[in-house]
């Protein structure tokens, strides 16, 4: 175990200087030559005031991993450009002490802050992800974009945002990680609300004090009830499929099997494949028999598919209470205890590790699928205030170009990139 740690910060390649390509890939740069024991992701989750911070980052440093402290709304602030925290109109138009002092606002503050947030805990993970494909080193991050959910729910729930922002975060959500890896850890702090509640009267921000006990205890029910249960779940092989106008859905064991509610079809499983594209993944090939009056025209008939799984996170979980997350030798000697020996890494190779590297390293593409074009008032500005806003943007240091090509903030070798 080494005891190097190193503060995150945004890169291009392990020289921070030149970006990763076809090229490099082509004169033999491979992925997996740089892995160790500890090439892997952990994330540290919790309640507020858990102590998760502290656990990550003690994590990081005895195990020689990188330590990513939790993305916040100027997380992109302080990874480009010159580092200066910019005003709030350059940051979603949100702030956190607007939103503990009044998280009903009636302008959408609430969702937009969420959403704001969200995006800069996608492009952390692609950092993240980006730092590991790089260099072999590990890394830890407090909190990712898989558990974000937690607080959107809590707001939800609380009253602070309507029914469509929750749809709306849902499918930018399944569309901005779904080309990402899952955590090959996850470790959860569990804090009572009571004694969180106490911690923040103690040591949080004025502003922080007044957040409700409720919306703590939200988050800590989709923490426990939902997140936890999904982040731990294999792939599933989901055959969904339409057979004429007949639509149905199932899962299904080795073997056949006749689908519940429908006579007459029966699924047999042929063979397990994998794909080949950005990032590999499992799927089952299976033959579809239906009888008489289930195929298209009533006709009888059979047909191939390719199954893919529902979802490919699967990652390890380890739990402790306040009192045994103080004891990080005994955290490390947990995780040292375990095999990871299941998830969707292991079904990858230095093809789709290089396809991965290509795309986290494209922080305009990460973060494309988070700004789709749908309508949603909490978080829409004007076209002519967006312009304005935007060239104020581009004529801040570093920020007149892409991310590397800036050279009034010291970046170099601009003309070879």
């Amino acid at each position: 175990m080494g005891s190097k740690m190193c503060q995150a910060r945004i890169h291009s390649s392990p020289e921070q200087n030149l970006q990763y390509g076809w090229l490099a890939y082509m004169l033999g740069e491979r992925t997996t030559k740089r892995f160790t024991d500890y090439s892997k992701v952990f994330t540290v989750e919790g309640n507020l005031a858990s102590g998760k911070g502290k656990l990550a980052e003690q994590i990081a440093q005895k195990l020689g991993m990188k330590y990513f402290p939790e993305a916040d709304i100027h997380y992109l602030n302080r990874i480009s450009g010159d580092g200066t925290l910019l005003p709030e109109k350059f940051n979603g138009f949100c702030n956190m002490e607007r939103f503990y002092t009044d998280p009903k606002c009636p302008d959408g503050h609430s969702y937009r802050m969420q959403a704001w947030i969200f995006g800069n805990r996608v492009l952390q993970y692609a950092d993240a992800l980006e730092h590991l494909l790089s260099t072999g080193q590990g890394v830890v991050l407090e909190r990712s974009p898989y558990s974000d959910f937690v607080f959107l729910d809590a707001m939800f729930k609380q009253g602070y945002i309507h029914k469509r922002c929750l749809d709306h975060y849902k499918e930018i959500k399944e569309i901005s990680i779904c080309e990402f890896l899952p955590p090959h850890l996850v470790i959860y702090v569990d804090v009572p609300v009571p004694e969180v509640q106490k911690r923040i009267q103690e040591k949080g921000k004025p502003y922080e004090k007044k957040v409700s006990p409720s919306y703590l205890q939200h988050i800590e029910d989709a923490y426990k009830k939902t997140f936890l249960p999904e982040i731990r779940l294999a792939n599933q092989n989901v055959l969904s499929c339409s057979i004429g106008h007949l639509p149905f859905k199932s899962n299904f064991p080795p073997g056949k099997k006749q689908l519940t509610g429908v006579t007459g079809i029966t699924v047999s499983v042929l063979k397990s494949c994998h794909d080949s594209g950005l990032v590999s993944v499992p799927f089952t090939l299976v033959s579809v028999h239906f009888g008489a009056g289930q195929g298209v025209g009533g006709a009888a008939g059979s047909g191939e598919f390719s199954v893919f799984p529902l979802r490919s996170e699967s990652s390890q979980v380890l739990q402790y209470t306040a009192a045994e997350a103080e004891d990080v030798e005994k955290v490390i000697e947990d995780i040292e205890y375990l095999k990871f020996d299941k998830g969707p890494w292991l079904e990858q190779d230095d093809v789709s590790f290089h396809h991965l590297r290509l795309y986290v390293q494209d922080k305009n593409a990460v973060l494309d699928p988070a700004a789709i074009p749908v309508f949603i008032p909490e978080i829409t500005i004007g076209g002519t205030e967006f312009d304005k806003i935007y060239y104020e943007y581009r004529a801040l240091p570093g920020r007149k170009y892409k991310q590397g090509y800036n050279a009034d903030v010291g970046d170099k070798w601009i003309w070879l990139k």
